[in-house]
C-alpha cells in the first residue's frame, strides 16, 4: 500500500467520479482505474461501486476511506513538523469573494513559521474575467473562476482556448446569509417574496450573486428596493451581524465564520441555478508545495459544506 494510492482513492471519494478525479490529479483515467484496482486486490475489498452519477464507496470502502483520511492527515502533520522551510515562499492567488477560500488561505498561513522564512504572498478578490487575465499575464499563479451553469460551456471553451489547466473545486447554489436574530431565521427555506421587506447587502464593485434567480422574468419580479453597497468583507460580516434585518447572497460559508459573527445561512425556494468554482493555472506552470497545500485546505473546507 502506497501513500499516493490513498491520496488517489480519497480524491475519487471527494468528487464521486474516477474521470473527474483523474483530471484533478493530472493523471490519465486508465492509470487511475488500474491503481485503484491494484489497491482493492491488495486489501481484498472493493472500495467503490458504480452508480448512474459516477461512483460511491461500498460499506467496507467507506470504513477504509475514513481510516485513510486519518492517516493522510497525520502524515501531513508529521511532514509539516519536520519540514525544513525554504528561505522564501511564494503564493499568488486571484479569486472571487468566498469565505471558504479565504479561510483556506488563512489556514495555510497557520502552517508557516514566519521566523524561518520570507513570504511573497498576494491574495486578490476580483471578477472571473480579471482572474483569467491576471493568470495569462503571469501576474498571479493560481486563480479561481466562478460561473453559473448557463455560462459553463462558454468558460470551458475559454479556458481551453487560452491553454489553461483547470480543476473543479465545487458546485453549489447561492445561499442567503443573515444574522441568527433575523426575523426570517426560523424558516429553513425562504421564499423570495419573504425578502422584499428586508435590506440586501451586496458588493458594489463586483457581486456575482446580486440576483441569483432562475430566469430573467423572475429577476424582474423580485427586485429589492432596499440595498446597501459595501466593498470589503469585514463590513459585510459586521453589518449582517449588527443590522439584523439585512441579508446577502453568498456561496457556502464555513461554520466557524458563521459562529464567530452570529450568522446563519438559509436556502431559498425556487432557486435552482448552480454555480461552479474552478481552479485554473497556466499550462506551463508547475504547482509548488504551498500551491498543493492551499488546494488541499480548500478541499477540506468544501468537504465541510
Amino acid at each position: 500500500m502506497k501513500f499516493m494510492q490513498l491520496k488517489y482513492v480519497l480524491e475519487v471519494d471527494r468528487v464521486g467520479s474516477i474521470k473527474q478525479a483523474a483530471q484533478s490529479l493530472n493523471v490519465n483515467q486508465p492509470y487511475l482505474s488500474r491503481t485503484i484496482h491494484a489497491l482493492e486486490e491488495e486489501i481484498g475489498t472493493q472500495l467503490f461501486e458504480r452508480t448512474s452519477k459516477g461512483v460511491e464507496p461500498t460499506l467496507k470502502g467507506r470504513l477504509f476511506l475514513d481510516k485513510a483520511r486519518q492517516v493522510i492527515n497525520e502524515l501531513d502533520d508529521l511532514q509539516m513538523l519536520f519540514y525544513q522551510y525554504p528561505t522564501s515562499i511564494r503564493l499568488q492567488v486571484a479569486l472571487p469573494r468566498a469565505s471558504y477560500l479565504a479561510k483556506a488561505y488563512t489556514d495555510l498561513l497557520a502552517h508557516i513559521d514566519f521566523n524561518k522564512t520570507t513570504l511573497d504572498f498576494n491574495y486578490l478578490e476580483t471578477s472571473s474575467e480579471e482572474v483569467i487575465k491576471l493568470i495569462l499575464e503571469s501576474q498571479f499563479d493560481l486563480g479561481v473562476v466562478r460561473y453559473s451553469a448557463l455560462q459553463e460551456k462558454q468558460y470551458c471553451q475559454l479556458l481551453y482556448d487560452k491553454n489553461l489547466k483547470s480543476q473543479k473545486l465545487c458546485v453549489f447554489q447561492a445561499q442567503i446569509l443573515m444574522s441568527k436574530h433575523h426575523p426570517l431565521a426560523g424558516k429553513p427555506i425562504i421564499n423570495l417574496d419573504d425578502l422584499k421587506n428586508y435590506t440586501q447587502l451586496y458588493h458594489g464593485d463586483n457581486d456575482f450573486f446580486l440576483s441569483p434567480h432562475n430566469y430573467e422574468n423572475t429577476l424582474e419580479n423580485h427586485r429589492f428596493s432596499k440595498r446597501i453597497l459595501i466593498y470589503e468583507r469585514a463590513s459585510q460580516l459586521e453589518m449582517l451581524s449588527t443590522l439584523t434585518d439585512t441579508f446577502m447572497w453568498v456561496s457556502p460559508m464555513p461554520q466557524s465564520i458563521l459562529d464567530r459573527y452570529g450568522l446563519i445561512t438559509r436556502k431559498a425556494d425556487n432557486i435552482c441555478v448552480q454555480y461552479t468554482d474552478m481552479l485554473i493555472y497556466r499550462d506551463n506552470y508547475t504547482l509548488t508545495k504551498y500551491d498543493h497545500l492551499f488546494i488541499e485546505l480548500v478541499n477540506k473546507n468544501i468537504n465541510l459544506f
